[in-house]
């Protein structure tokens, strides 16, 4: 199924790849660990920020890579600051609020 996604994931991105665009990475667990290293390697120069549930294993992946990264419970101000194109849930277990949703 994560192979899958994957596949799908680098599709999608092949398509649009000759555009500048901005990623906001929501992930928790093994499977947003994977896509993380997955968009690290392929379209680093694309995460604008990285959310996660709490410091963990994807918060200091992030942070080895100099990439913005964030708690869930502490980035909604600095969020209400960014400009980007896609939001990407990769195994995210919270309820997103409507105006994360309607950004």
């Amino acid at each position: 199924m994560l192979y899958t996604f994957v596949i799908q994931l680098n599709r999608f991105y092949q398509t649009i790849k000759k555009m500048k665009n901005h990623i906001v990475l929501f992930a928790d667990g093994w499977v947003g660990k994977k896509i993380l290293k997955f968009l690290i390697q392929k379209y680093f120069s694309d995460l604008i920020l990285i959310v996660t549930i709490r410091k963990n294993e994807i918060y200091n992946l992030a942070k080895k890579y100099d990439l913005k990264v964030k708690c869930y419970n502490d980035f909604e101000d600095f969020f209400n600051t960014l400009s980007f194109d896609y939001g990407v849930l990769a195994w995210w277990p919270q309820i997103i609020n409507e105006s994360i949703i309607s950004k």
